[in-house]
């Protein structure tokens, strides 16, 4: 499923630099105004400093947060996803204040997550669809909750890493010689043991996406080599190794804190109402209150995505598309109340504290399908004028970004 990019005249240079400049535009306010008044943003500063300290003192794995819990002290470090805290001591160890630390953090992640995106769906699908789809990626509105309203580091570092985790797995099903396969999968598995290490939840809720995606692989690719799916299992397992010093005590050694009866019961107030994925206006405040609206852009993409599928002649794209867009509902339905017998079976879910964070799904499979559906609108466009799709194109990433 392939479709060429129609901007031939831009070097790649240029072209970088054009991308560049789009990623940073929502950006400004972080590198002028200080810390973002967010939920968590102040926390994240006070954990990552007393991170750094436990670093400083020869911890490589900081466990203990000294200073916190009113000078007595907090295992929380040892609970709470690492990579960012990792991040943010870097750039304080090379002289940036705390403050300055975090929103490098925010800015770097912003960055990656487009450039990541586009990276696997200009390999998957050609330049167009990665455009495209890289800008519904990061300028979906719960992006910006993340980023400006709940101060979310470890959700915004998270999104870095699904484009990668599926870029290597595609690179993976076609190996050119024995010491690209095994770079790919060395990719894979750090790909994945970052995941874990921003964003523990969100990486139990992207494991199926990939299982999927790696499936699809295996059976449309012309090989069909079972060494792809032994050579898959074995570096994700190595992904889970590589970051089992963070998920092994924090699933065996939580039960010995308050997070089983501080998060009990609450994800059951939290559900989404479907009104909200439509449209709901943008809200500074608690969780339930901020917006969950997917996008005009994206919500043009799922359509258009609905009636590809039934257009399309193709099976593999019909059943691409077909499979995304029964992710996408499966991750809308988990948020709303609708799904509530879900949760009260099944507990692991509760300790994700809100349904609303499997946004993070659906902010990934909207931009793909609408990455896929609305450059395949773009190239059907019939005119004899040869630069009217690129104009088209041009004028649609900048709706996309505008609104």
């Amino acid at each position: 499923i392939r479709y060429n990019m129609t901007m031939r005249k831009f070097t790649p240079f240029l072209f970088f630099i054009m991308l560049f400049g789009i990623c940073v535009v929502p950006l400004f306010s972080l590198f002028t105004s200080g810390l973002p008044i967010t939920n968590d943003g102040q926390d994240h500063v006070a954990r990552i400093a007393n991170f750094y300290q436990s670093l400083s003192e020869g911890n490589i794995i900081p466990r203990w947060a000294g200073n916190l819990n009113w000078g007595y002290g907090h295992p929380i470090l040892m609970f709470l996803y690492p990579l960012p805290s990792y991040i943010g001591s870097l750039f304080h160890s090379i002289g940036f204040s705390l403050v300055s630390s975090v929103n490098l953090v925010f800015i770097v992640s912003h960055i990656a997550s487009f450039f990541t995106m586009y990276l696997w769906m200009k390999a998957a699908f050609g330049k167009q669809v990665a455009v495209i789809g890289a800008i519904l990626y990061t300028f979906a509105p719960y992006r910006f909750v993340d980023l400006y309203v709940r101060g979310a580091i470890g959700e915004h570092v998270a999104f870095v890493f699904p484009p990668l985790i599926l870029f290597f797995l595609y690179k993976l099903s076609r190996p050119r010689t024995k010491n690209h396969e095994l770079m790919c999968g060395v990719g894979l598995s750090i790909s994945i043991a970052c995941l874990i290490l921003s964003h523990n939840a969100f990486s139990l809720m992207f494991l199926p996406i990939a299982a999927t995606y790696a499936l699809y692989l295996f059976f449309t690719n012309a090989k069909r080599s079972i060494c792809f799916i032994w050579s898959t299992v074995f570096f994700v397992l190595v992904g889970f190794g590589l970051a089992s010093f963070f998920w092994v005590p924090a699933l065996l050694e939580g039960r010995y804190t308050l997070r089983d009866i501080v998060t009990k019961g609450e994800a059951l107030h939290r559900f989404v109402p479907v009104s909200m994925f439509l449209y709901s206006p943008w809200v500074i405040g608690g969780g339930n209150d901020t917006t969950k609206f997917l996008g005009f852009p994206q919500w043009l993409g799922v359509l258009g995505s609905i009636a590809l599928f039934v257009k399309a002649k193709e099976k593999k794209l019909r059943w691409f598309i077909g499979v995304t867009l029964l992710f996408l509902i499966g991750s809308l339905f988990i948020m709303t109340s609708w799904s509530g017998f879900i949760w009260e079976r099944f507990m692991i879910l509760q300790n994700f504290q809100f349904p609303w964070r499997f946004q993070m799904v659906s902010v990934f499979l909207t931009a793909l399908l609408g990455g896929i559906s609305i450059s395949y609108g773009i190239a059907a466009f019939k005119t004899k004028k040869k630069n009217i799709r690129t104009y088209v194109l041009i004028i649609v990433c900048i709706i996309s970004i505008l609104i």
